[in-house]
Parts: structure tokens; sequence; C-alpha cells
């Protein structure tokens, strides 16, 4: 039997503010609801939303009914290739990576409604058909009207105080929908968010219908099918063991059911006083036939209890939950229905279908009419009972592309566009760029930075790395960077005295127009040569080098602007011209400036540490590089140390001049976010000393759209000292962490290093453990990013070509370094073909 939907339809009129009126003379407003996302929200946040619906529901007071309605319908992932604007192959095979990839869509709503009758005490003779008059009593009294209105307002007000969850009123278009754009309404009746039609019902051979989708509705509705206990908050097993992570109860009938179905959640606030009176009754009942029953004697205790309970401010409510599942195919609803029955059964429910009585479930569960459920249909409990059932989160939100952002995938697999540097500044959760990223060997730490290296270099982002191990050499030949490599051969000589501004004469002669940046970080590399670690630099000291250095480039300055480059007068800014100049020309202006030889510096000690530096000497290539190659405008340049890791003097101060690079690129090149990635090396850099200078690098990146960032294996490196977690750790607003689960023990090392609420500990903790393996993923890792105090774990999964690009496995890179020789034809292009002959 087919039945036309607008010929029964129970809603009367929805005005333009979305005030909606029923049939039976009920008056409802509709809100959607902000959910926080999952696996996200921490125990004592859940509790906060917990005790706001709670309070909020008593304010309401007697007489009130709510409805919570989750829709989570099926939807298949559509490449986006809009960002992709060069045309860019590895990003558009990433993106067709996921094409199709099958994921669920959120949308919650609550509806509070204010019934003309009892909704426990109505039957046939209370159905909208018979209603003598369509208008409500309480709009022909604007009283209880205002007061209505003023009670939903408190609610929400409530509600959204706690902001983990927020609730926004619906108006007339967003419940009804337009001639194009779909409404509430329409999502309730084509079970789609996409179409704007209304279907009919239909029961075909025992099988209820909506439009062309088959639905089962399992139903809880009485008391006997609910568990021992039950609390709002609970532990998501997969997730948890030492750590628990908490996620909602209600999350079992909600977003943790991979499928095609709409959550129900109904309570209505019954009259307290009728109720106790009505038990009453029914205990006297149980009493008198409690020596012919066992059942009656346990009916008589299990009341009385329940009257105790309410005598100690327990609110009882009338409550019904339901689960309506539905999809076109009825084999594939078979195997949802498997799926629903274990997940209800595994809540501690005992699960029932609603077989003769579907289409009343389903009718009374549209927006606004759950108040003709029925008392059949009702169970009575206490309200906390009820705000138990809620589910209370929802996906990670959607985000469209950022520049600088990169494709990750939430936690069931959906692709996510990540924006680590922009969006979160924006939004308060940062304040600045610089990260840290920690990842055991073998947790994918060189795979995620490779991927996160590609995305940044797509968007146009320039790139330096300190590599210590040739994790970025493969990566950085197809992408063209220009690789630096230290051996003995052809040891790494660089010019930290050379710049653009000082080539051909400074600006009216006076170094003071250089840049001060510039002029500290020669002044900090000096120290780095002149003095030990553990020895201290006194304020002269400091004071007598700056002013070599500024003497330094007023010097070449005036004898410069009177010659060209290749005339023999002129003087090239390096060290050895410097050396010359501290030997020759400065120690009569130290005197001038009222210094003291042994005094305020020891020139001739000075002269002495450094000649090892300078021509002739053991280092003399190290500051004097001939190529006058600016690599601070080089969008991606690659330092490579592995050779000289463990080399006391070369490491420190290489990294030293590597960094100083980078400075003057925050300076020279102007809006572009510039990143810089230091590999193991800041471990030299780590000291007393240097701490100062780096304190000073991540502060002046925060200030000139750039980003440093620091990688390590393990955590014990960053725990060594002060220095390095006050210097970097706490200069650092982004965390990227991988498997740290050998700490799963001692989660107190991990909060008191980051600084981070224990709230995140859990998902930190969670990482890899029961990794999904549905729709067909290949491998792939997960890992956190804290953004501030804003935690949140993602899985790194790309496509078979990016992964070509991406692996630092030995031998897979040894067979694509193979593949090129052999077959005469680039990296990329070997990399290409290997991963389509083998993966």
């Amino acid at each position: 039997m087919r039945t036309k939907i607008e010929d029964i339809f129970p809603l009367l009129q929805v005005s333009d503010d979305g005030l909606v009126i029923s049939k039976n003379a009920d008056i409802s407003y509709f809100f959607a609801i902000d959910y926080p996302e999952i696996f996200i929200t921490s125990q004592g946040s859940y509790s906060s939303v917990v005790d706001a619906i709670m309070s909020a529901s008593k304010s309401l007071g007697e007489g009130f009914l709510i409805h919570k309605q989750d829709f989570f319908i099926e939807d298949r992932y559509k490449p986006d290739f809009s960002y992709n604007d060069n045309g860019d192959t590895i990003i558009r095979e990433n993106e067709r990576h996921f094409k199709d990839r099958p994921f669920t869509n959120h949308k919650g709503f609550i509806y509070i409604t204010l019934p003309s009758s009892d909704p426990g005490d109505r039957n046939s003779a209370a159905s909208s058909l018979f209603k003598k008059s369509l208008v409500p009593r309480s709009l022909n009294n604007p009283k209880a009207l205002t007061s209505f209105q003023e009670k939903v307002a408190s609610f929400v007000a409530a509600v959204n105080q706690t902001k983990s969850l927020r609730l926004t009123r619906l108006n007339r278009d967003q419940i009804v929908g337009t001639r194009d754009t779909p409404g509430l309404l329409n999502y309730y009746f084509t079970l789609a968010f996409d179409d704007t039609n209304i279907y009919d019902i239909n029961r075909e051979n025992s099988n209820f219908k909506i439009g062309n989708k088959n639905t089962y509705t399992f139903v809880i509705n009485d008391l006997e099918q609910f568990p021992s206990e039950l609390t709002p908050v609970v532990a998501f097993r997969d997730f948890s063991s030492t750590t628990e992570m908490p996620i909602s109860f209600g999350s079992s009938f909600g977003i943790n059911l991979p499928f095609n179905h709409v959550y129900n959640q109904v309570f209505y606030i019954t009259k307290q006083a009728e109720l106790i009176v009505e038990k009453t009754k029914q205990t006297k009942r149980h009493l008198s036939f409690s020596q012919w029953s066992r059942d009656n004697t346990f009916s008589f205790e299990q009341k009385t209890r329940f009257m105790d309970t309410m005598k100690y401010g327990e609110i009882a409510v009338k409550a019904h939950f339901n689960v309506q599942i539905f999809h076109e195919d009825l084999d594939v609803l078979a195997e949802y229905k498997e799926i629903a029955s274990g997940a209800i059964s595994n809540a501690q429910f005992t699960a029932k279908i609603a077989t003769t009585f579907a289409e009343q479930i389903y009718w009374s569960s549209i927006p606004g009419n759950a108040q003709e459920l029925g008392h059949d249909n009702f169970v009575t409990c206490f309200l906390s009972n009820a705000i138990s059932m809620y589910s209370l989160e929802t996906n990670y939100r959607n985000s469209p592309y950022q520049t600088n952002g990169l494709l990750l995938t939430d936690r069931f697999g959906t692709p996510r566009i990540v924006d680590l540097f922009f969006k979160p500044r924006e939004e308060g959760l940062i304040t600045n760029r610089n990260f840290t990223i920690i990842g055991p060997s073998g947790s994918g730490k060189s795979f995620a930075n490779n991927n996160l290296i590609y995305y940044l270099r797509h968007s146009g982002a320039h790139i330096s790395i300190i590599d210590i191990g040739h994790s970025y050499k493969r990566l950085g030949e197809i992408l063209g960077a220009k690789y630096i490599e230290h051996t003995d051969s052809n040891p790494i000589s660089l010019n930290p005295f050379y710049t653009e501004v000082n080539t051909s004469g400074l600006d009216k002669l006076n170094a003071s127009k250089l840049r001060e940046e510039f002029k500290q970080t020669i002044v900090q590399i000096l120290f780095l040569l002149y003095k030990k670690e553990s020895e201290e630099v006194t304020k002269a000291e400091e004071v007598t080098l700056y002013n070599m250095v500024t003497g330094y480039y007023d010097y070449l300055a005036k004898n410069n602007a009177k010659f060209n480059k290749k005339s023999p007068e002129y003087i090239r800014p390096c060290f050895n011209t410097f050396y010359d100049y501290t030997k020759n020309v400065f120690p009569e202006i130290f005197e001038k400036q009222g210094g003291r030889e042994n005094k305020e510096f020891d020139l001739k000690k000075f002269n002495y540490v450094l000649l090892p530096f300078y021509e002739g000497g053991q280092y003399d290539y190290l500051l004097n590089g001939k190529e006058e190659i600016d690599l601070s405008r080089h969008p991606f340049v690659i330092y490579e140390l592995d050779n000289i890791k463990d080399h006391p003097i070369l490491l420190p101060i290489i990294t030293l001049m590597i960094t100083n690079t980078f400075i003057t690129k925050l300076f020279e090149v102007r809006g572009i976010l510039k990143v810089l990635f230091i590999e193991e090396a800041w471990k030299a850099i780590s000291s007393d000393f240097f701490a100062t200078f780096l304190l000073w690098a991540f502060k002046t990146a925060r200030k000139h759209f750039g980003a440093i960032g620091v990688i390590t294996q393990e955590i014990e490196d960053l725990l060594k000292s002060e220095i390095i977690k006050e210097t970097i750790i706490q200069n650092t607003d982004i965390k990227i962490i991988m498997d740290i689960n050998k700490y799963e023990e001692d989660p107190e090392t991990i909060f008191n290093l980051f600084k981070i609420p224990n709230s995140n500990i859990p998902q930190i903790f969670s990482i890899n453990k029961e990794l999904p393996t549905s729709h067909n993923r290949g491998s792939y890792k997960e890992l956190a990013i804290i953004l501030g105090k804003h935690c949140k774990v993602y899985g790194t999964e790309v496509s078979k070509h990016a992964y070509s690009l991406f692996t630092t496995e030995p031998t897979e890179v040894d067979e694509i370094r193979r593949l090129s020789a052999e077959k005469e034809i680039s990296l990329y292009e070997a990399s290409i073909m290997w991963a389509d002959q083998t993966l």
C-alpha cells in the first residue's frame, strides 16, 4: 500500500523565523547542532556538555519534549583538483587515490517542542486528523507563546555556554527547503542531503520503504532492554589501554555505525507529581501480589527505588530511542542490520526490531512530531539516563584547501586538507609557525616529512633542510633542490659574510644600513669560533665584536665604492678579508674607541684562535666560499651533513651558518612562507651558548613569515637539558608526533615536556592502535598534530606514485635508482615506472 505524504502530513505551518506548528497543536523550534569532533574531546569537556544539557532541560520544566535527531548518510569522495593550478601529477594522483572512497556525512538537529497534551496519554483520538482546532491554544495566548520562546532561548544559551557544542536556530527555508536547496524535511523524507523531493512511503512484502530505500528500525522503548548501568561517557576500546580515549555512550548508535542511518533520541519531561502517584499505585498493586509471584516482588522493589531516587532531585522522563537504517539494496541492508544489532548488543542493550509498527515509528520521528509516538513507545527513566544515550561528536570537519595545506586522512580514512601554518594562527590556536617533529625509527617520520615538504613546495613555499642521513636526497633531486653535501674531496664552503647589499658599496657608505639581524648573526658565528662552550661571554667582548663587524662593513663600503669587482683593489667580503681587517685595521679603531688590549678584549688571542679558518689554515675553505650564490633566494636547498655529524667543530659552525642563510632569506624573500627543517643537527647547537641564538632565530622567523622546525627520533633528546626545552619546545607552537607508545606507562613525561593538557594524552597514545583496514586502504601510519593545546590524529596515506617519491626504504630507493640508470630516465620517471610495475 502506497501513501501520499502530503495527504497526512502532520505539520501545519512553519513561520519565517522557524516556529513550527503541528496539526496536533504542538509548537516547536528546530536547531542545528555544531558538535565537537570525534576523538579530540576530553572527559572534562564531555562532562561539561552533559551537565549543560541536563541543566538546560531542567530549566525548560514539565511539559516539554526534546527530540534530538542525527542523520548519517553515506557518500563517496569526489577528487578536488581546484587547488592543483599547475597540474602537478602527484597532487592529482593523490586526489584520484581517494576517488569514490566511502564515508559518512553527519548532520545533527535538536527539536524543542511544547506538546498540546501529554504524549504518554495520546491515542488515535488525539490524531491530527480529528483535531477540532488547528490553532494551538498557546498561540491564542501571547503570554504562553512568549514564555515558550523565553524558555527555549534560555535552553540554547545554557548549552552554548559550553563552547564545545553549539545550537543554531533554523529558519523556514532551512526547515522546508527551497526550489534549489533541500531543507531538514527533505533530508528526512528522502534520506539524503542533496535531494529536494519528498517521496512516498510504502510497504511491500512486509518491507517498509521510503521512496526506493529499504529500511529496518531498531527501537529501545522498554526498560528491560536497558543495561544495568548507563554512563554518558565511556572509553573507546580500540584506542584505549593504560590511557582511555573518551567518547559518548551514544556514539555506538551514532557516528560509530559507519553506514546510512538516522538515530532518534526523544524524551518528554512528564509531570513529576502525577508520575509519583502513578508509581505509588503500581507499587501497592505489586506488593499485594508479591506473595504469589517473585516478579511482583522485584517490580515492587524496583519502583520503590525509583521513587526514592526522585526524592533526591532526579527528574523522571518518558524516553524513546530508535535507529533507522536504510539502503536501496536489500542484501546490503541485511549486512547493516547485523552490524547494528551487534553494536546495540555490545552496548549491553537488547536489540529489538520494529516489525509491524515501523511506519508509525518513522512517522512519529518526523521533526516536530515525536509527541505522536504514543505511550506504548515510551519508557520511564531518569533524565540522566536519557541524556546518557546522546551521541555527542561528529567527523573531523571539512576544510577548504589552504595555501600550504597538505592532504591527510581522518581516523576513518576520509581525506582531509590540513592547514598547519595559516588558519590555526588566524584562529588563535598558535602564535608562531615553528614546529617540532618527533618520530622514532620506523614510525614513518621521514616519509611524513617528505609528504609535507612536497605539498609545501607545491604551494610555493621556500624550503631549507639541514639533513643528517640522506632522507631527502632523492626528493630533492626530483624537485630540483640545490643539494649541498660535505665530503672530504668537496667540503661545504659557505660565505656568511657575503650579502648582495655590500658587494658594490653600502648605502651612504654606512654599515648601519645593514640589517641588524645580519650583523648579529656574524657576531654569533665569531663567538662560536672564538669561545669554548663553557667560556663566558662578557658584555665588553660582545660590544667589541659588534663594533668589529660594523667597522668591517664600513671599511668595505668606503673602499668598494671606488672600484668595481674586477679591480685588484676591490675587497671581496669573506672571512679572509675580515681577518685581515681585524689584524691590520681594527686595533687602531679599537684603541680610539677606548678599548684596552687584554682588558675589554684580547685581540691577539682572537686572531690566534681564528687562524685555522684563515687562508692556509686547516679550515680555510669553510668561511671563504668562492661561489657567490645567494642561497637565501634559492627556493629549495638541502644541506647534507651526515659526514660531519660527529665533528665537534664543523657541525655546529656549518649548522649556524646555514641557519644564518635562512635568517637572511626571511628578510630578502617577501610574501612567501619560508621553512627551515633542522634534522638531528640541532643537537650540536643546543648548548647554553647557542640557546640565545636559537631563541632569537625562532622569534625572528615568527615576525617574518617563516617557520623553523626541529626533527628528532627520541623524546630523551629533548629532555636532556632545560635549555633545549625552553629554547625549542616552548617556542614551537606546532608539534607533530609519530608513534611514541612506549611512553604510555609514563604519560607525565609527555605532559611536562609539551605543556599540553592531560586531555590530549589519550590522542597521542592512540596513534596506530587498531588501524582500520576498511575501504581497501593501503599501508599508512598515523601522526598527532598539536596546534597550541589542540590535538588531532591523522593518517598519512598517499597514492602509489606519491609513495614512490617519498619512500626512504633502502631496497626500494636502490631499485628506483637502478631503474633510472638502466632506462636512462630521470629519477621522477623511474619512480613512477617503479610504482606502476610494483605497487
